[in-house]
């Protein structure tokens, strides 16, 4: 045994605080998976973007790393961390609010690309949004009951969706929008 194995999930099974061991592919196991993927591309996404967006960033990966501990913790009363709550999704919305004011009115859709930063920043908000879906399967079938967490992820989308119009506006990329 290792400080980086312990061979407990090799059949299939993993643990969570207050649950018995539960099957890796439960819905509860995958959103959670789902959140270490959005977090691991938001480690990307850190290193291309401007400087002024890398605490914006590193703020999103700890509230992720928090909705995590939430599902990942049954029993409440064990959490050492706070619930994602409307202050969070609030500070999103400033983000929102502060990075597109001096962005071009968007009148089309927009293809995702133009630099590296943007480029990622749309593959997190199009995985964020995969994310949401799994949580509002769990939240509708009474498995996680913070609504706020579904009210941050759909946010979440908004504010990497900006961040990746921003990113691409500072560097006077034009966006590129599709044709049908």
């Amino acid at each position: 045994m290792s400080d980086y194995y312990t061979g407990n999930g090799d059949d299939g099974y993993t643990n969570l605080i207050g649950l018995n061991r539960i099957p890796k592919d439960n819905p509860l196991i995958d959103a959670i998976g789902e959140l270490d993927m959005l977090n691991s591309i938001l480690g990307v996404v850190k290193i291309y973007v401007e400087d002024s967006n890398k605490d914006i960033i590193y703020r999103l990966q700890n509230d992720l790393f928090r909705i995590g501990a939430e599902l990942a913790i049954r029993n409440k009363s064990n959490m050492k961390t706070n619930r994602i709550s409307k202050e969070d999704t609030d500070y999103i919305e400033r983000q929102i609010d502060e990075l597109s004011k001096d962005l071009p009115k968007l009148t089309k859709f927009v293809l995702p690309g133009g630099c590296e930063a943007s480029a990622y920043l749309h593959l997190a908000r199009a995985y964020a949004r995969t994310l949401e879906r799994k949580l509002v399967r769990l939240y509708n079938s009474s498995i996680i009951d913070n609504k706020s967490i579904l009210s941050y992820i759909n946010r979440l989308s908004s504010l990497l969706f900006v961040m990746a119009l921003y990113e691409n506006y500072k560097r006077g990329i034009t966006e590129s929008n599709p044709s049908y």
